[in-house]
């Protein structure tokens, strides 16, 4: 009965070897080729990178315009980002100096007012104020849809507090504006 099995098992083996054999298929190939996914980039830049403001004898309550208009720059492919400026205080020669300092900014590019107003210092501006505070709590979200290869204006208007009396007399602070950018559905912003 053992033999019997095995050749049974053997039998049907060979029978599906050879009938799989003799049975045939027709096939074909197409390719799609060179396909690429590569990553875009993000860059913006700022003009002048240096000093835009050197106000050396400030007083209380009196607003000073900064030396030169700066230009953001989506130097990046990807389109479109947006982007923001915050303050960065790097030294102060009186512990809360820094915390008195005033900033108004305005920005004149693509989805701001470009009709002329009157800024802090009594000049006249194209371009929409987007935040006025205080300079340590600079964090202001400015362009969204800023296409690549777009620039925008901004113009700084900065301010010593009414309230500092004769103690800051003397005093300084040194600042960085840091502008950073996103693409333009990060809902983290």
């Amino acid at each position: 009965m053992k033999n019997i099995l095995k050749s049974l098992v053997i039998v049907v083996a060979v029978a599906a070897v050879a009938g799989g054999a003799t049975w045939a298929y027709f096939t074909d190939q197409a390719k799609n080729t060179n396909n690429t996914f590569a990553a875009g980039t993000l860059d913006i830049s700022v003009s002048p990178t240096t000093q835009a403001v050197k106000v050396e004898k400030a007083e209380p309550g009196v607003w000073y315009k900064w030396n030169q208009m700066m230009t953001v720059m989506n130097n990046g492919n990807i389109s479109p980002l947006k982007w923001k400026v915050s303050s960065e205080k790097v030294s102060e020669t009186d512990a809360d100096f820094y915390d008195l300092l005033w900033v108004s900014v305005w920005v004149k590019g693509l989805t701001y007012d470009e009709n002329p107003k009157i800024a802090p210092d009594g000049s006249t501006i194209n371009g929409t104020e987007v935040y006025n505070g205080l300079l340590k709590n600079l964090n202001h979200q400015f362009v969204k849809n800023f296409p690549s290869g777009w620039s925008a204006s901004v113009w700084v208007f900065t301010g010593l507090d009414s309230s500092a009396g004769n103690n800051y007399q003397g005093d300084s602070a040194q600042f960085n504006l840091v502008f950073d950018a996103t693409q333009s559905n990060n809902p983290g912003w």
